[in-house]
């Protein structure tokens, strides 16, 4: 460098692209903002984790000062083509992230104090400084620097005055709660940016240019001004990034942390009293399943009716302790059964008490009508006039004539049954004849008449039974029902139970969902 004495007179003017000094400004807010949110988390990280909190911050702020230096470069326009030499280029951003990292390792410690922050902002003006001028000869111009070493002195005052700023801000407002500490964070990084910039283009006044073409130098490492441009965008928007991504992740931390704080003091008051207060409701769900539980079995038969040429047998297992499933063998006299079996819509204690409702109803109503077709139209009305919220029914009911040798169903959206002949043939009657109960008022149902012959197995049951699945998630299905009952030569009582016991051993350890019901007649 040749004092600006030995200058010759023919001294180049440089001019300034506008928008790009605002730019290197806004960079150096930026950069100073994002420091400051970082020494927050410094300050409240444990101290295993610290060390890569100071890297960041060290690249955060080197990274930008540099970013600002070379984008205030490239707003400097000289009349002579300009490159940089692009090792010298990059020697000059590791001074910048060495003298950041070196001043915030000087001033870190458990309390930020006076002494480190003067001893900080002294290494971090000397980065600055040299960052600055190590990138000044990386300008590849054919022209003489001279510098005016007044002007060079003040831009270094300049800088350690704004590392001093820098390093007083980023400590006194990094860790101010967000709501009340933005204002301050961003008023403080506004006049840093003016600091960093006025070293900059403090230290550019203090640079003449002088042509002199013997300088030109093809041969060097260059890079053009367009690809710098590219590149300092690009750790513009990175820094940004951080910036953005910082201020986000602080105000969530602390927002997260504040409410935790709040939560665990209410959780803390609300423990013991929620304990109690569970083990109350737990007693008493226990004893309202228990009632429910003696009311459902209260309504179904203890033991199915015994009949010369008829056997008879129904079982169901609920899911949980209660269900919805029903059944019921209702004596009708002169040798003729009703025989009743379905589900209501929904589980536990609900379902239970709303199936005993409807066993009771079917057997008023039987009393008084034999015809099934009739009781279910009856059934449905009644269903439909005071079901809540929803709550429906699928049922079959059937009249067994023991002198006739007749089964006569009405379906309500059940099932249909299976019937098995004693050729093992097995075949599906009494489809649904219906929607199920109490979904459309003044519907009329049907009826079927099935003949009955000896050795005929008459199977119905609710989808407990056929929608089982296992690890597979394959279901039991109707072919797998069907299967079983062409392999079983049971009466309906055994019967039944080994179906219980195959459907188990098909789920294996796979919980049951559904209520499972099923009943049977067999005509000897």
């Amino acid at each position: 460098m040749d004092a600006i004495q030995n200058a010759p007179e023919a001294v180049l003017t440089g001019t300034y692209h506008w928008g790009l000094v605002i730019l290197s400004y806004i960079v150096a807010v930026f950069a100073s903002l994002t420091a400051t949110y970082l020494v927050g988390c410094i300050k409240g990280c444990n101290q295993c984790n610290k060390k890569y909190w100071i890297l960041s911050l060290a690249f955060t702020m080197g990274g930008g000062i540099w970013s600002m230096h070379f984008i205030g470069m490239l707003a400097f326009k000289l009349p002579l083509p300009v490159s940089y030499d692009l090792p010298i280029t990059v020697l000059s951003l590791f001074i910048s992230i060495i003298g950041a990292g070196c001043a915030i390792f000087a001033i870190h410690g458990k309390e930020f104090n006076k002494e480190r922050i003067y001893f900080g902002s002294l290494v971090l003006g000397i980065g600055i400084s040299s960052m600055h001028y190590t990138g000044m000869q990386a300008m590849i111009v054919p022209a003489t620097m001279y510098f005016k070493f007044g002007w060079v002195g003040l831009s270094i005052i300049i800088a350690m005055t704004a590392s001093w700023a820098a390093l007083a801000v980023i400590t006194r407002f990094g860790n101010q709660p967000e709501t009340k500490g933005f204002p301050l964070k961003f008023a403080g990084s506004s006049l840093l940016g003016l600091g960093i910039t006025g070293m900059h283009y403090t230290g550019m006044t203090a640079i003449h240019f002088v042509p002199n073409p013997i300088l030109d130098s093809p041969l060097s490492i260059q890079v053009n001004q367009g690809f710098l441009a590219v590149s300092v965008s690009i750790i513009t928007l990175a820094i940004l990034g951080i910036g953005i991504s910082a201020a986000i992740a602080q105000a969530k931390i602390r927002t997260l942390e504040s409410m935790n704080s709040v939560l665990e003091q209410k959780v803390s008051d609300r423990t013991r009293e929620l304990n109690e207060k569970n083990r109350e409701l737990d007693q008493a769900l226990s004893q309202a399943i228990e009632y429910a539980s003696l009311v459902q079995k209260g309504f179904l038969p203890v033991e199915a009716p015994k009949f010369s040429g008829f056997a008879l047998s129904a079982k169901t297992t609920p899911a949980r302790m209660v269900g919805g499933d029903f059944y019921d063998f209702i004596p009708l006299g002169n040798n003729r059964l009703g025989i009743l079996l379905g589900d209501v819509s929904g589980k536990g204690v609900k379902a239970a008490l709303y199936m005993a409702k409807l066993v009771s109803e079917f057997r008023y109503l039987s009393q008084n009508c034999h015809e099934p077709d009739m009781i279910m139209n009856e059934m449905n009305q009644r269903l439909y006039e005071r079901s809540e919220n929803g709550t429906f029914a699928t049922a079959i009911f059937g009249l067994l004539d023991m002198k006739k040798n007749t089964l006569c169903i009405s379906n309500a959206g059940h099932p249909g049954l299976l019937v098995k002949e004693e050729d093992n043939i097995i075949y599906e009657k009494a489809k649904a004849h219906g929607p199920p109960l109490g979904i459309l008022p003044d519907f009329k149902f049907s009826k079927e008449e099935i003949p009955l012959k000896s050795g005929q197995l008459i199977f119905a049951y609710t989808d407990g039974v056929t929608e089982p699945q296992n690890s597979r998630k394959d279901q039991f299905g109707k072919k797998g029902l069907q299967h079983f009952l062409s392999q079983s030569e049971d009466e309906p009582g055994k019967l039944i139970n080994q179906l219980e016991r195959t459907i188990n051993e098909f789920v294996s350890t796979i919980e049951s969902h559904d209520d499972l019901t099923c009943l049977a007649l067999k005509v000897s």
